[in-house]
């Protein structure tokens, strides 16, 4: 049997590599110890042996069950990039008490103090929390409707998603901020009420803790605590990715035309951009952040992708 193949790689494959060797540099640059770095490395060599076996086999043997674990297998890698962005960031230092100075300043308050604070109820917040929660069956749910319904726009839309993504986690390992969820707990509530917010520092390099949940708290409410405890970390918090990139999955999904699966979308989105306010997953200006930077990221990943589509064969 002969088992040389050529390689070819997808856009949405090309552009998970190029961020592992980007997301590497970074670890050089921001002061890593070599031991954990190593670690990083080690598990990058892994992940990429497997992205070369699944797309050696469906070159090789052209099932289209394995075109989809391709698909799968990348998308699934973001679980692990999120959460590694802290590991890379918390060397860095965290720039949170400027977004609360940012939000105090442009709103004199703090929205995602007082939120919550006024408007209490038990399912307003379940109200919140289902569309916070909302956010990965948007995305599981609109990357499968176009591999299966669209199957044209598919790679398209998928590679967009990545690179937006990937752009964030970039920048969320130079600009490490936890959220208001974290530093709230780390300052006191005394200080946020006096609209003084102190620099912490790399405090989280050795507390990188989750709030605890109310006792009494519902269904959705759980299950949002129970995805932070899975894969939430004291980083990522400007832009809001949950926001940027529920937004650009929207404005693609209009882009495509598909204007009833954009009204099925818009109710869970306006929860969900709500929701990272209310439960203070994000300062309002993560927030508004998000909002801007999914429409050049829009546009960037859209004028890129036809680069990454150019045919990238490797005999092996």
């Amino acid at each position: 049997m002969n088992l040389s193949a050529k390689l070819h790689f997808t856009p949405a494959e090309k552009i998970t590599i190029l961020y592992m060797l980007l997301s590497f540099i970074l670890m050089l640059l921001v002061g890593m110890p070599a031991n954990k770095m190593l670690d990083l490395l080690f598990l990058r060599v892994g992940f990429l042996v497997v992205m070369l076996l699944l797309v050696f086999l469906d070159n090789k043997l052209e099932y289209k069950i394995l075109y989809l674990l391709r698909a799968v297998f990348v998308l699934a890698l973001l679980s692990y990039w999120y959460p590694e962005t802290f590991e890379i960031n918390r060397y860095v230092g965290n720039y949170d008490h400027w977004l609360a100075w940012l939000d105090q300043v442009m709103f004199g308050f703090q929205p995602a103090m007082v939120f919550a604070q006024r408007f209490p109820g038990r399912w307003i917040a379940e109200l919140m929390n289902l569309g916070y929660s909302s956010y990965f069956v948007i995305i599981a749910g609109t990357l499968a409707f176009y591999f299966f319904r669209q199957k044209k726009y598919f790679m398209q839309y998928f590679f967009v998603l990545m690179f937006a993504f990937f752009v964030y986690y970039l920048f969320y390992i130079l600009f490490p901020a936890s959220g208001p969820q974290f530093y709230y707990a780390v300052i006191g509530k005394l200080h946020v009420n006096m609209g003084v917010f102190p620099q912490i520092g790399t405090y989280f390099n050795t507390h990188p803790f989750v709030a605890k949940t109310e006792p009494d708290a519902g269904v959705f409410h759980r299950l949002v605590e129970l995805t932070q405890k899975l894969g939430e970390r004291p980083t990522a918090a400007f832009p809001s990715s949950h926001v940027g990139i529920s937004t650009l999955i929207l404005l693609l999904v209009l882009k495509n035309k598909n204007y009833v699966l954009a009204a099925v979308i818009i109710p869970f989105y306006i929860f969900l951009v709500m929701a990272t306010v209310y439960i203070q997953a994000h300062f309002l200006v993560d927030v508004l952040a998000g909002i801007v930077s999914s429409v050049i990221l829009l546009f960037v990943g859209l004028a890129v992708y036809p680069l990454f589509c150019r045919q990238t064969v490797v005999q092996v």
